[in-house]
């Protein structure tokens, strides 16, 4: 995600929500700017009672308790570099099923529940340097650590996942084209807790990745974009992607656009299935 800069003057913004579903938010927003440094803080808080929307006995909202914490430092090391620094922490708890069961009255009918508790905590950081001939040279990469439980009362899911993403690229910018080339590797590694009793083993991959893309403008209307990208996974081998696509502007309101690509999908045991 994108998030907000500082602007030169200090901001704050305060958010409060209440839905029909008894759902409350409280969220805040601060931002300073001084000199060559800046800094932001985003915290939110969210509480939902368990709501059955069409009184069958079950929840169709679950309960939520929810709190997101996440700050930024930005640094101008000058007019054309900056580099900024983030972290995020996300606690959060969600349990739903039989009402029952959710009021403390559960026995051999009302048996029914799903208890969810996440914690995600993410460091993240961008470096971009402009040099004399104005092309720009990007570095970026983010690592999170995420712990989840999930408690039924037929069979618990306890683990953590370790998830990185770098890359590294340079964009050349012209009147008529902008090329941009560059590397990124994404890694993960899952690893099941003690107490998990779900059917799921421990994975680890990782996947190494080149890509280039120009943007040919031969005039002010139509735009036409070529690329390439090359993926290499750890377990699954390469995948070579070109894609083509074209833009034209009708006008100042209506723009058309067409493309084609390549993509791939490697399995995930994490990922939800569809038997039919």
């Amino acid at each position: 995600l994108v998030s907000k800069e500082p602007s030169e003057k200090p901001e704050g913004l305060v958010t409060v929500n209440q839905s029909s579903l008894t759902e409350r938010n409280f969220n805040g927003f601060i931002s300073v700017k001084k000199n060559n440094r800046g800094a932001t803080i985003f915290s939110g808080v969210t509480y939902q009672n368990a709501f059955d929307v069409n009184k069958d006995g079950f929840s169709d909202a679950p309960k939520i308790q929810n709190l997101v914490i996440h700050p930024r430092l930005f640094f101008y090391i000058s007019p054309k570099t900056k580099l900024a620094l983030g972290f995020s922490s996300t606690y959060e708890t969600r349990r739903g099923g039989d009402m029952q069961v959710l009021k403390n009255n559960s026995d051999s009918v009302h048996a029914y529940f799903e208890e969810n508790k996440i914690n995600r905590n993410t460091g993240d950081f961008a470096f971009t340097h402009t040099n004399a001939s104005k092309n720009v040279i990007t570095a970026k990469g983010s690592a999170s650590f995420f712990d989840r439980g999930l408690l039924t009362n037929k069979y618990r899911f306890d683990a953590t996942q370790v998830n990185g993403y770098g890359e590294i690229s340079y964009l050349i910018p012209r009147a008529k084209n902008d090329l941009v080339a560059g590397i990124n590797i994404w890694t993960t590694d899952f690893e099941k807790n003690a107490a998990d009793s779900a059917l799921i083993n421990n994975f680890a991959y990782q996947t190494f990745g080149t890509f280039v893309q120009n943007t040919f403008k031969p005039n002010k209307k139509l735009f036409i974009e070529t690329g390439l990208r090359t993926d290499y996974h750890s377990k699954y081998g390469a995948f070579i992607l070109p894609k083509i696509a074209t833009l034209y502007k009708l006008n100042d309101n209506w723009y058309t656009r067409a493309g084609i690509g390549f993509g791939y999908v490697v399995p995930n045991p994490l990922a939800e299935q569809n038997y039919e």
